[in-house]
């Protein structure tokens, strides 16, 4: 996730052809002193002519408070971790046709890295209790047009395990425990649209069933604008709604501004709104009074609004150096640093700030 969120702001067309090595470490802290540390690494490699391989990896580790509902004073810092396991095969198949198998495994899914901030609704509809999952993944890509379009079709099946969540039967005055298992089937339709030299856009519509929540499905479209200023425009909204409660709007504008040949700088705003039929305003507001006095977990599926606002410093590092020998330039085509820097507040009361740095190596 913390590599998708570095590879995809440096998205020119050598990143789908170079071999590349990209390394991350993501820090989140908010006011309830929450601490999310993570680092990650990703690497893909051409294997054989057509044929190219994508390994990534995932840490984190999650420092949190928990606090009885009695007294505040009572609270214990709790400590979890999380892992993630990916590997994926590309392989062309008739012209530049692109066939993707895709599997990835996840322990203690990681809920505070950036990937949080994109999809506020997905976790609120039941991911958080998804510690344990395999996810099974297959799409197939063709361009048309000289390569101006590409149309891409996909299909995932997540397996998970869930954490047993007891309740107690009044009628037998015990607690029993609900489902421990669940999947998730979904599928995607993606359309990239090359419109002029400056200009391309993309598509995608995406449906999935769930078998403990609603099913969900989703629109979304990028839009990627090059200004002779030497400025590139990303304009991302996404709708989305699971057809019984919630719905949710998310919008992002981010500007790239490059400052020399080897230095970029980004400015990002994101807006993110949610709408629960089900909730009157007078039953929202109570909801948020009794969760700012007890920390009642259950309030977690309350509407969240939220605002992002962010920057960044991407630096390529050899081009700076003058591409010394001992810096790698002899089998390295590129040395990027990214730095970042996110603030992140919610109509829930949550503010945190959010730092990343990663290095991307091309060769």
């Amino acid at each position: 996730m913390l590599v998708a969120s570095f590879t995809v702001l440096l998205a020119a067309p050598l990143f789908a052809t170079q071999d590349m090595f990209v390394s991350n470490y993501f820090l989140y802290r908010d006011e309830n002193d929450t601490i999310n540390e993570a680092f990650s690494f990703r690497l893909e490699k051409r294997v054989v002519e057509r044929t190219k391989l994508k390994i990534a990896y995932l840490h984190a580790n999650i420092k949190y408070y928990k606090v009885p509902m009695w007294n505040e004073r009572l609270r214990r810092r709790l400590w979890s971790h999380g892992d993630q396991y990916s590997l994926q095969v590309e392989q062309k198949t008739f012209g530049d046709a692109k066939l993707t198998l895709g599997w990835v495994y996840t322990e203690n899914t990681v809920t505070l890295t950036d990937a949080y901030l994109k999809h506020e609704m997905e976790e609120k509809l039941g991911k958080r209790r998804k510690p344990i999952s395999s996810s099974y993944s297959i799409s197939y890509s063709q361009p048309f047009r000289d390569q101006n379009t590409v149309v891409e079709v996909g299909f995932v099946h997540i397996d998970s395990r869930l954490v047993p969540y007891w309740e107690y039967d009044l009628a037998e005055m015990q607690f029993k425990k609900t489902r421990t298992t669940s999947y998730t089937n979904s599928l995607s339709l993606t359309v990239t649209q090359i419109l002029t030299k400056y200009t391309s856009c993309q598509f995608v519509a995406s449906y999935a069933t769930q078998s403990d929540i609603p099913a969900l499905w989703s629109f979304s479209a990028n839009l990627h604008q090059y200004i002779p200023t030497r400025t590139s425009l990303q304009v991302y909204y996404r709708y989305s709604e699971d057809g019984d409660r919630f719905r949710s709007d998310t919008c992002d504008v981010k500007v790239y501004q490059y400052i020399t040949d080897d230095i970029i700088v980004m400015a990002r705003v994101r807006s993110h709104k949610e709408h629960d039929a089900s909730l009157s305003e007078e039953r929202e507001r109570e909801l948020r009074d009794r969760q700012e006095f007890s920390g009642d977990l259950s309030v977690s599926l309350l509407p969240i609004n939220s605002m992002t606002s962010g920057c960044a410093l991407i630096v390529d590092l050899l081009g700076i150096a003058g591409a010394p020998q001992w810096l790698g330039a002899s089998f390295l085509d590129k040395i990027n640093l990214d730095l970042r820097f996110n603030h992140y507040r919610t109509n829930r009361g949550i503010k945190s700030d959010m730092f990343l740095a990663g290095l991307a190596f091309l060769f």
